[in-house]
């Protein structure tokens, strides 16, 4: 029987160069976030903003919007605990950081998706589908003028923001609440 955890380094391991979520590590680790160091909400405060920035990019272009399950998923699934690094941040945490920090946001993720249009892959139109990851469809550069990729940002960062109003009038703003629906989305 094995006391300690696994290393982050299993995981690593575990997931292909070309899995989403390695592809969107490498990518936000390679960006300039000098600006949103100076404005990081004061709950995000003892989390690296780039983790944060990743499972929520991650998370949105896998179709999982409700913040509640992203907290939970940082607990199981292997690619969530490879973007943050092991670390669990509340979902309040993640939803302060989310409004404290929306332009930068925005920034990072219009940067990861041109980046990846770039490599003719096509993260946006494919969330909600569970298991994304694997339909990750190839398409030609060119595929999102600006514009597009700035209206399908605010499409997914819109439904995000009603999901978790919903859950916090259902369950209360500080409660997890109890989420029937155990599929998290992409793993």
């Amino acid at each position: 029987m094995d006391f300690y955890p696994p290393d982050i380094e299993d995981y690593d391991k575990e997931l292909p160069d070309d899995h989403p979520a390695v592809i969107i590590n490498n990518i936000v680790e390679g960006l300039d976030m000098n600006s949103l160091y100076l404005v990081v909400s004061e709950n995000a405060s003892s989390y690296n903003p780039r983790m944060i920035i990743k499972i929520l990019i991650y998370a949105y272009t896998t179709g999982t919007f409700s913040t509640r399950k992203i907290a939970r998923v940082l607990w199981d699934s292997p690619a969530y605990m490879y973007l943050a690094n092991w670390q669990t941040p509340d979902f309040r945490v993640i939803i302060d950081f989310r409004k404290d920090n929306l332009k930068q946001f925005k920034a990072a993720f219009k940067l990861v998706v041109e980046i990846c249009e770039r490599r003719g892959l096509d993260i946006l139109s494919h969330e909600g589908t569970g298991d994304a990851w694997a339909k990750i469809g190839v398409s030609g550069p060119g595929t999102y003028d600006e514009k597009r990729i700035e209206r399908e940002i605010r499409r997914v960062i819109n439904e995000a923001e009603a999901m978790d109003e919903r859950e916090d009038n259902l369950y209360g703003l500080d409660s997890v609440g109890f989420i029937r629906d155990v599929s998290y989305g992409a793993v």
